[in-house]
């Protein structure tokens, strides 16, 4: 009994001991294992940290950036703000000073030739003059009413050399188209002689070409400036050249229409005899424009006598070359 007993306890004594042996190798196994992933597990906790306190960096730089955004851009607001209310301001105080019509200037001594008011009141006067020269050297008209209020300018006079240099410029558009009227008439007169045309030979004659010449220019432009007197005067005298244009041209029709029935009374007459209808229609036809030529010569002689006078005051001289 003694020996199996013996060797139940050895054997579980033995397998004990074996046991232990596994669990201690198991757990050196696990150990070495644990020592092996440890580094890693660091590794990893390391980076992870690096990672955290990036990222906090980062958050921190962009709050920061964010912060020096909203600092930058309230600075740029508040200066744009002053600048509006600088320019504003500016602005206001530019309506508030008087200008210039002409050059919208605000320095330089200003006047108040006219009744405007508001912006339109002030000019210089070197402005206001250089306008009127311009304005009579291009369209004949001196300017010396506001077109706005229709106030005659209060200006003191200009010398008396300047207003006769800007009266007499030799460029002004009224003079030349003047004068290339006064050659244009020469050559048709030269072309055409009138009873009234006398040659140009001699250089006392170009007097009373330019005087007149002056004369019409000195009348047009007082037409433009409103002279009622030269304004109805050469109303009348359009409607007389006109009128007597038209009497002209229909004295000439009708000659030319009894010709022409004469002419076709003629060629039928020659070609077979006539029927007394036909010779009573060109005989009627006949009539009827001898009697337009007779009215019409009527008002050419009666309307002669005004026509020489309008011709007078609007060719006289009339000269030819040679």
């Amino acid at each position: 009994m003694i020996v199996p007993i013996a060797a139940i306890a050895v054997g579980f004594i033995a397998q004990d001991a074996s046991r232990r042996r596994r669990e201690r190798e198991e757990r050196e196994a696990l150990e070495r294992v644990l020592a092996l992933a440890r580094p890693l597990v660091l590794d990893d906790r390391r980076r992870a940290e690096e990672g955290g306190d990036a990222r906090r960096g980062d958050a921190e730089d962009a709050s920061a950036s964010a912060s020096a955004s909203a600092v930058a851009v309230a600075r740029r607001d508040a200066k744009d703000a002053l600048n509006d209310d600088a320019g504003s301001s500016g602005d206001v105080d530019d309506a508030a000073r008087p200008q210039c019509r002409f050059c919208f200037e605000t320095h330089g001594a200003l006047i108040s030739p006219c009744m405007c008011a508001g912006t339109a009141a002030y000019v210089h006067e070197s402005c206001l003059r250089r306008w009127q020269v311009v304005s009579l050297g291009t369209h004949g008209v001196s300017e010396s009413y506001c077109r706005v209020c229709g106030a005659e300018f209060t200006l003191p006079k200009a010398p008396l050399a300047s207003r006769v240099r800007c009266w007499f410029n030799p460029l002004a558009s009224d003079r030349l188209e003047q004068y290339f009227r006064v050659f244009l008439q020469i050559v048709l007169d030269t072309i055409v002689p009138t009873e009234r045309t006398v040659a140009l030979e001699r250089p006392k004659q170009l007097l009373p070409l330019v005087s007149f010449a002056e004369l019409r220019i000195w009348a047009r432009r007082e037409i433009r400036k409103g002279n009622k007197i030269l304004r109805f005067w050469a109303r009348v005298s359009n409607a007389c050249e006109w009128a007597y244009s038209a009497f002209i041209l229909s004295y000439i029709g009708a000659i030319s229409s009894v010709a022409g029935v004469d002419a076709i009374a003629a060629a039928v007459h020659q070609s077979r005899p006539s029927t007394p209808a036909e010779d009573l229609a060109f005989r009627c036809s006949r009539n009827v424009f001898a009697s337009l030529v007779r009215f019409s010569r009527w008002l050419v002689v009666r309307t002669s006598p005004v026509h020489r006078i309008v011709a007078m005051s609007d060719r006289y001289p009339q000269y030819s070359f040679g």
